[in-house]
């Protein structure tokens, strides 16, 4: 009962944000004005910038603890992240090289950046999907390791592109890569959501199996899990979603690192909880932080992700005081 409690006070949570976040700014806003002409000032400064603005920290703040809970139960490591198998490295890797080649215009309606990094992000996934495949499914531990390493690889690389791009091109690639959510309109929400309606459903569908795989692959095994194509069907959905992520907001740390770890102390480990939990408390903490980001800063607008590892950071710390990185 107090595990139904607290979800249901998450919700809760989460929609009180989600009603007073688009009010809160430099700008003041009458809302009555702004519903009765949605072309005035305020009208505009609701609907076209604060309001999908929120709806898209809610989004990319579930998708990423959502992200983090998944890989902490494969990878059976409570440090895992989102980021874990490059995604946001190969990402981030082919925004630069975007910028660079001065490839930042628009395809339809969608920025030439976004396709980069979506696709970026999805090359580095199966490449890694490549590398470490074998008959017997993944080795977790070879799986997270050799994600690292890709990441290095494609760190050393972005680092070369800032090195041969001119001062306007580097602003641009750091400003990207430090994690934002500057938005008009709602191009980004219409990407990000059809990724999450698909991959949320088919993760709490497979919660059965992620509590079992949580136990190892060995005992998932003798429960009759599939072991070889679960592990691979979970990894490439939620790389989906991440590069997704990734390709709107940039990289944001440490939403999917805090969240599930507090939420599996709190709610325990049962997936079934565990998920929900995790995205409504995921975009709990990103409406925060973004809602600081672009309030206490005015008129600068500040990259949330300079939010989420201020607060992300000390946090890190004292998981690595209390040394308890690999579930029991």
């Amino acid at each position: 009962m107090r595990k139904i409690v607290i979800l249901f006070l998450l919700v809760l949570l989460c929609l009180i944000l989600l009603g007073i976040s688009p009010y809160i700014g430099p700008t003041k806003i009458d809302i009555i004005n702004a519903l009765k002409n949605p072309q005035s000032q305020e009208g505009i400064v609701f609907f076209k910038i604060r309001l999908p603005r929120v709806l898209l920290a809610f989004l990319v703040g579930a998708s990423l603890s959502l992200g983090g809970a998944v890989f902490q139960s494969l990878f059976r490591n409570s440090l895992a992240t989102p980021y874990t198998l490059g995604a946001s490295s190969g990402s981030s890797l082919a925004v630069v090289i975007a910028i660079h080649l001065g490839l930042e215009g628009l395809t339809g309606s969608v920025p030439m950046t976004v396709i980069f990094a979506l696709t970026g992000g999805l090359l580095f996934l199966f490449l890694l999907y490549f590398i470490m495949k074998n008959k017997h499914g993944f080795v977790p531990e070879n799986l997270l390791l050799a994600g690292v390493t890709l990441g290095y690889l494609a760190s050393a690389a972005i680092l070369f592109i800032y090195y041969i791009s001119s001062y306007g091109e580097t602003q641009q690639m750091i400003y990207w890569t430090m994690g934002n959510l500057d938005t008009v309109g709602y191009r980004y929400v219409l990407i990000v959501i059809p990724a999450f309606l698909v991959v949320y459903p088919y993760l709490q569908y497979k919660a059965g199996a992620l509590n079992l795989l949580s136990f190892g692959s060995d005992f998932a095994a003798t429960r009759g899990v599939n072991v070889k194509s679960t592990q691979r069907n979970l990894l490439i959905m939620v790389s989906i979603l991440i590069s997704t992520c990734v390709s709107v907001s940039g990289p944001i740390g440490f939403v999917g690192l805090i969240i599930p770890h507090v939420i599996r102390r709190s709610l325990g480990a049962d997936h079934r909880l565990l998920l929900p939990a995790s995205v409504f408390a995921g975009g709990i903490l990103l409406i925060f932080c973004d809602t600081i980001a672009r309030s206490f800063f005015a008129p600068s607008d500040l990259p949330v992700g300079i939010i989420t590892a201020i607060i992300g950071g000390p946090f890190f710390m004292f998981l690595l005081k209390k040394k308890s990185f690999y579930f029991k």
